[in-house]
């Protein structure tokens, strides 16, 4: 692939990017020395203070300076995805990913020559370092004609992140335009499909039912609080409840109850059969009813974020990232936070399992 045709493919994306991400990335390529919006700097950096709009500054400066190319390419690993889920391996070592970079299985970025290759499969993909953390990424090149004829161009990377101080890797994806492709999960268990063959290691999705649902129920000790939930009962019946914009955070109905439970004790405590009747409709519909999806809310990030369980046909436990309009939201920071605490809660959960069977 040229470098004409790589460029190609990076100035087609930018229709997809948001005001936010442009904007992120004209003051990244300011903030870098690369380009710059006063005219006495003209020369020695890319001058973008005569365009229209941000997009037209970035579309100038990406066309002239592979510095500028460098810096979306890196932006690209450290970006707010849509969606994310987790799987779990069991050995996976510095000495197997060095034996995919000399097998050319996988390219470090820092040594590529020229912009990164793009790829019609989920294949090669070029690797860099955070904090210890491994980060992959993959790099389709997406190509569609529309009915009139016209042709759209884009690159579509998915970030996998193995983590050095866990059995955890993540896969960081976004949405694609269904003119791309009808199956949009396609490069994503092509991904895992790789990951399979190349890390020599037994890899399986994880399932985030436990993770949820312990959160459900703690969650509100570190202000996580549940912000909607789809229910099928064991009845057949089905609602999705929404706590909406109410600052008590209370789902309606069955919340409600909870809150007539606890505010009217006394009196219920006086009519005992009604009280039992009322407990155990409420157990019934929490604890017997299945969940196809859960949202919960940061409530100190301004970050909510959604599970469904048993997505697609290989069954994941997806979670789908709400973005911001906050320019500061666009980063990884957002996903790494949820990471973090999702990732907490599974120790504590596997902690508690472990102290109960030590203590049988």
């Amino acid at each position: 692939m040229t470098m004409e045709e790589n460029l190609e493919y990076m100035l087609g994306s930018l229709d997809n990017y948001t005001n936010q991400v442009i904007n992120r990335l004209v003051k990244n390529l300011v903030t870098n020395g690369v380009a710059t919006e006063k005219e006495a700097e003209q020369g020695e950096k890319v001058y973008i203070g005569d365009k229209l709009s941000k997009k037209q500054g970035l579309r100038h400066c990406l066309s002239i300076s592979s510095l500028a190319v460098q810096s979306v390419e890196k932006w690209e690993f450290e970006k707010n995805y849509k969606y994310s889920f987790f799987l779990t391996q069991e050995n996976f070592s510095e000495k197997k990913l060095k034996k995919l970079i000399e097998n050319e299985k996988v390219k470090l970025y820092d040594d590529l020559k020229g912009y990164e290759p793009l790829y019609v499969v989920a294949e090669r993909p070029t690797v860099r370092f955070y904090e210890d953390n491994l980060y992959l990424k993959f790099l389709i090149k997406l190509k569609a004609t529309d009915t009139e004829g016209n042709q759209s161009k884009c690159r579509y990377p998915i970030i996998v992140i193995i983590y050095s101080k866990s059995d955890i890797i993540e896969v960081r994806f976004d949405s694609m335009g269904s003119m791309y492709y009808r199956d949009k999960f396609r490069y994503v268990y092509e991904t895992i499909a790789w990951l399979r063959n190349n890390l020599e290691t037994n890899i399986k999705l994880l399932d985030l039912r436990d993770v949820a649902y312990f959160i459900r129920e703690n969650g509100k000790d570190n202000r996580v609080v549940l912000a909607a939930q789809d229910m099928r009962m064991a009845n057949g019946g089905k609602a999705t409840v929404d706590v909406g914009n109410d600052d008590t955070n209370v789902l309606p109905f069955i919340g409600e109850l909870k809150v007539l439970l606890e505010e009217y004790k006394e009196e219920f405590d006086k009519a005992p059969i009604i009280k039992d009747a009322l407990e155990e409709f409420i157990y019934n519909k929490e604890n017997l009813s299945d969940f196809p999806w859960i949202k919960f809310r940061f409530e100190d990030r301004d970050i909510e974020v959604k599970i469904t369980f048993d997505y697609g046909k290989r069954k994941i436990s997806l979670l789908q990232h709400y973005q911001s309009q906050l320019v500061k939201n666009v980063g990884k920071e957002r996903m790494d936070y949820v990471t973090s605490y999702l990732l907490k809660v599974r120790n504590n959960i596997k902690e508690l399992s472990d102290n109960n069977e030590g203590n049988k």
